[in-house]
């Protein structure tokens, strides 16, 4: 009986030492709030052939990426039924394709070549997407065609004699697109979506500031495929600016204010328009002339936007919309009852669309340049259109109205009143919200139905338009002189006080710096993009993890720039180190080692340590104590404050303690958007009732501790 009673007391023991050594507290832990792990999309939707030759086919590609896919996604394509072919993938690196929905467009060309001597019939080709490391999906598409190797023809070009020689007869310059870079173009893209695929800044600092001539920098800055920034003055320059110190490249001077913002070509030529009444193709190397266009007033507001064929749309305060040809001759010219300062998006069949102060959304024809149909709003329009993933078209009105457009017919679907002018240019995030500002000094979120989601006060006008980062965060200026990072349901993550007012419309960076331009000379670069790593230790609470110098506990969070860091496991004195693991854009250099590096390439990642209980000797001395009531519950979410829990009819966050009486309570988990429950986790003298929903109950029993 006493030999049975020390095995009790020792069982008793061993069991203690996984709890605590101490007055235990007790922890309700939901944890496994862990990041969606979002469910990523690849569709090849259709093919359309641009080149049928024996030996050779090349086709353009419509598909789906989703757009929060980390690594560069490829198209490419093989013969079914035969080892004999070759391909020219669509991308390059280091970005590969452009994500999203991507309608048929010559950015995306498969060439597919036969290598086989003899002739081989086929029926299908198969069209992939891929990675550098894996097929993504792929999609057989009935294609009958009879291959054979094409005969080795022979072209050369021996010499020129000139017969004429006028400044009239010039060759018709390639054709560009608009260029595949972090943001080629006002709002990033055709539609004006105001959507970066990249995670903005998530800190307010300041990087650089780059001074121009004057004290009015209303232009929205455009980045490069290699980071330089383009952005004009009303100095009357477009400067080009290295990304790494903020120092001047080059600077063209067109004499007038630019407030224009410029766009990027897929060749690299830059266009911006000018208040001396022109349109400017700049090329990239020396920031030297290509060709101007003259139009009938100044090009003041509205920027260029390039299309499929490289055509390039400007509106001008002559009323008009001009169509210009790649060598900068005029296509055609659409002229409406007033001045255009809005800038044109197009629609993904082509069709252009922007506003006017004669009050008047346009659609136009792009072959042509005659007119689809209009929208009567009931004053100017000077913001920019938008165009959502369905095809509706979002603009703003100076009679204090967003409107919400078909664009089959061009009739109202909803409007949204704001409390004064909204001049500012719609954005669209990936749910469908929009966001907008107004000259009443909010910034709206505006769910799709026209309804209010919230909406976020700043101390001045907003005229700036809204760009959204990867993770939903919203970056926009206001005349109040500051830029505002804001979060999920309006919570402010971050302002920078630019010191004069912002107009100008922030662009969002590969590595997710922040440009925008203040009415104080100045274009910012704001904000470090920071890799957050999580700390987790098995069993938790166990030991610390020396991260970079310094200590950390389970449950933790760093905060760090992209790179490699110095990782040690200090166990606790019961346990060893077993190895790391990691979950995530983190990687361990030696796993099974205590002291080892860790490299962080991405945007979150967790660092586990685990270690293994040491073996204790005999003999054993236990003293068991009731926990005494009321019980301390801890709130511990992972990774930290990404949302709420609801404890008992109270919302409770993220460390955050209550004290209650033994019994069963109700609990809930509220998470931010981007997040999605997984389970609960408890320790000490706590159960729930089932771990895996979000909405249940819990008990506070009595523990014990040695």
């Amino acid at each position: 009986m006493k030999r049975s009673f020390i095995f009790f007391v020792v069982g008793l023991f061993l069991s203690s030492l996984l709890i605590s050594q101490q007055l235990p507290v007790k922890k309700l832990n939901p944890t496994k709030l862990v990041p969606l792990k979002p469910a990523y999309k690849f569709q090849v939707q259709g093919i359309k052939r641009i080149l049928t030759k024996p030996s050779k086919i090349k086709f353009q590609v419509q598909y789906y990426i989703s757009p929060n896919y980390p690594k560069p996604c490829f198209i490419g394509a093989h013969i079914v039924g035969t080892n004999n072919w070759s391909h020219k993938p669509a991308g390059r690196l280091p970005n590969g394709v452009r994500k999203g929905q991507v309608h048929f467009t010559n950015n995306v060309v498969v060439e597919l070549n036969y290598t086989g001597s003899t002739p081989f019939t086929s029926t299908q080709v198969e069209v992939f997407i891929y990675d550098q490391t894996k097929t993504l999906t792929s999609t057989k598409i009935n294609w009958g065609h009879t291959w054979s190797k094409q005969p080795a023809y022979r072209f050369q070009v021996q010499g020129i004699k000139r017969i004429l020689t006028t400044p009239s007869k010039i060759p018709r310059q390639a054709e560009a697109q608009l260029a595949d870079t972090p943001w080629p173009i006002f709002h990033h893209d055709l539609q004006h979506t105001g959507r970066s695929p990249y995670h903005g800044a998530n800190s307010g600092d300041e990087k650089w500031a780059f001074r121009t001539g004057s004290h009015y920098l209303e232009s929205s800055p455009a980045i490069g495929s290699d980071g330089t920034i383009y952005v004009g003055s009303e100095d009357g320059k477009l400067y080009a600016i290295y990304p790494e110190h903020g120092t001047e490249k080059w600077h063209f001077d067109t004499g007038r204010s630019v407030v224009s913002s410029p766009a990027i070509g897929s060749d690299g030529t830059i266009y911006v328009g000018s208040c001396n009444n022109k349109l400017y193709a700049i090329y990239p190397v020396h920031g030297t002339e290509k060709w101007h266009f003259d139009t009938g007033n100044r090009i003041y507001n509205s920027s260029p936007a390039i299309g499929s064929d490289g055509t390039i749309y400007v509106g001008s305060e002559d009323g008009k919309l001009y169509a210009i040809n790649p060598d900068g001759t005029e296509k055609w010219h659409f002229e409406t009852g007033d001045s255009v300062d809005s800038s044109p998006a197009i629609g993904s069949d082509g069709t252009i669309y922007v506003g006017s102060y004669d009050n008047k959304l346009y659609a136009i024809y792009p072959v042509h340049g005659t007119e689809k149909w209009h929208f009567d709003t009931g004053s100017g329009v000077r913001s920019s259109p938008a165009i959502g993933s369905d095809g509706t078209i979002y603009v703003g009105s100076t009679d204090n109205k967003l409107y919400a457009i078909y664009p089959e017919h061009g009739t109202e679907k909803w409007h949204f009143d704001t409390g004064r002018s909204v001049v500012s240019s719609p954005a669209i995030a990936s749910d469908g919200t929009i966001y907008v500002g107004s000259l009443d000094g909010k910034l709206y979120a505006i769910n799709p139905d026209g309804t209010e989601k919230w909406h976020f006060e700043t101390g001045e006008r907003i005229s700036s338009s809204p760009a959204i980062g990867s993770d939903g965060t919203i970056y926009v200026g206001s005349e109040d002189g500051k830029l505002y990072a804001i979060g999920f349901l309006s919570s402010p993550l971050w302002d920078f006080d630019t010191g004069g007012g912002v107009r100008s419309s922030p662009a969002i960076g590969r590595n997710g710096t922040i440009y925008v331009g203040s009415n104080n000379y100045r274009l910012y670069a704001i904000g470090v993009y920071n890799f957050i790593v999580t700390v987790k230790i098995v069993p938790a609470y166990r030991g610390t993890i020396t991260f970079d110098g310094d200590n950390y506990s389970d449950g933790n969070w760093v905060s760090r720039a992209l790179g490699t860091y110095n990782i040690s496991a200090n166990p606790d004195a019961a346990y060893t180190f077993a190895r790391w693991e990691t979950e995530g854009d983190i990687s361990v250099d030696n796993p099974n080692s205590a002291t080892t590096t860790c490299t962080v390439s991405g945007r979150r990642g967790t660092l586990r340590m685990v270690q293994t209980m040491k073996q204790i000797a005999a003999p054993y001395t236990v003293t068991l104590k009731q926990i005494a009531a009321p019980y301390t519950v801890t709130f511990d979410m992972d990774p930290p404050n990404k949302g709420y829990i609801e404890f008992d009819g109270v919302n409770y966050s993220d460390g955050n303690t209550v004290s209650k009486a033994a019994g069963t309570y109700d609990i809930e988990a509220k998470l931010h958007a981007q997040y999605t429950f997984i389970g609960w986790e408890t320790e000490g003298g706590l159960t729930v009732e089932d771990s895996g929903s979000a909405t249940t109950t819990f008990t506070i029993g009595i523990s014990f501790f040695c």
